[in-house]
């Protein structure tokens, strides 16, 4: 039996008894089984009780920790974060086993090998288990490699600001302690995006390592608040909100440049859009770029208003679309209705004039235009 002393694994648990067990059973199953492996139960009132119990017979070097009260996802990692005496640390929710017995002895060799690196993350099987159904989808990295690699700080910058839709996985993913709380750990006001945010400014920071194939099964389903898209819809603005606030602190402005690019807030789609028409402050975030993410995250089709016909016909550019776009918006303070409506006619426009180039290839050949920008121009 192979022990990474180095490395801990906290397992926060609220009420996933029924999970709980095959979590733990997956890390000592690992061909190498982390040095510390910690569960934090925050108050669950369903039976993980006995099963914690059931573990420490099985497992007896499993460290137990209970919350006296309900603390919530993100200070229950910060609490066994507290716990944590390795240099190596990764989250594993008590839902979402581990199933690659070999994921730990890819990464710690190249982590090792690259100590200056304090996030590194593989990719995940989703399983969606709602409405009394199950479905499986594989949630790909997009990064073309068959074995681990180490990512530069550009090349992770880099990563973003090509793709418009990159989303990175954040499961399963391996940190290094003392960066990780230095960021925060997860930031109890980013709900959800608590560990994307710690993982972006690291990247960008440091690089990052990846380690290619679905290492872990991640189960999505509403027995979560932070997994219930409802809840989600209602509190994304304010995550918005705090997200950009924090990048204006002396500790976090560094990595605007990251969050700059169009996928990292283009994914909260128009709340983005909602939110920095609001805010003046935070406009610099608001880029031709951003706004093209946004249109084709969102895929909504509304009917073309005036100021926007004057791009049928031609090749859509996304500057003079932006700033259209503001001077018409900032006219009047618009609804939650009417924000999404001009969104809405904004992917509308780029859809049909997608259409139109995909029809008439000389046509869009006639109309590319003359600005250097590579990032101009909706490409067809």
């Amino acid at each position: 039996m192979k022990i990474a002393e180095d490395l801990a694994v906290i397992v926060p648990n609220f009420n996933h008894g029924e999970y709980l067990y095959e979590a733990i059973s997956c890390l000592y199953t690992q061909e190498l089984i982390p040095g510390e492996i910690i569960i934090v139960d925050d108050a669950s009132t369903d039976h993980s009780r006995s099963v914690v119990e059931t573990i420490k017979k099985d497992y007896p070097r499993t460290l137990i920790h209970f919350n006296e009260r309900n603390l919530g996802s993100a200070k229950t990692v910060a609490k066994a974060l507290a716990l944590v005496t390795t240099r190596y640390v990764a989250s594993l929710g008590a839902d979402d086993p581990l199933h690659d017995t070999t994921f730990f002895a890819r990464a710690m060799p190249v982590l090792r090998q690259h100590p200056k690196v304090a996030f590194a993350f593989g990719e995940y099987r989703a399983r969606y288990e709602l409405a009394g159904e199950s479905i499986v989808c594989d949630m790909s990295a997009g990064i073309p490699v068959t074995t681990p690699v180490y990512i530069t700080p550009d090349t992770f910058l880099t990563m973003f600001r090509e793709n418009p839709h990159y989303a990175m996985p954040t499961q399963p993913a391996i940190w290094l302690r003392e960066e990780w709380l230095r960021c925060g750990g997860l930031i109890n006001d980013l709900l959800w995006h608590a560990d994307v945010f710690a993982a972006l400014v690291l990247g960008f920071e440091r690089g990052t390592c990846f380690f290619p194939g679905r290492s872990q099964t991640v189960r999505i389903n509403s027995t979560s608040i932070s997994r219930d898209p409802v809840a989600l819809r209602n509190k994304t603005q304010t995550v918005i909100q705090n997200v950009l606030n924090l990048l204006n602190t002396p500790q976090f402005s560094h990595a605007k440049p990251i969050y700059k690019t169009p996928p990292t807030l283009g994914r909260f789609g128009f709340d983005t859009l909602h939110y920095l028409l609001r805010h003046p402050e935070h406009r610099e975030f608001f880029t031709p770029d951003l706004l093209r993410s946004v249109i084709l995250f969102e895929h909504l089709t509304f009917d073309l208003p005036d100021f926007l016909k004057q791009f049928l016909g031609k090749r859509v550019n996304m500057e003079t679309i932006a700033q259209e776009f503001l001077r018409a918006a900032s006219k009047q303070l618009l609804s939650d209705a009417q924000l999404a409506t001009h969104c809405g006619r904004l992917a509308q426009a780029a859809a049909l004039k997608e259409r139109a180039l995909n029809a008439n290839p000389e046509s869009a050949e006639s109309h590319k235009p003359q600005s250097a920008d590579p990032l101009a121009p909706v490409t067809a």
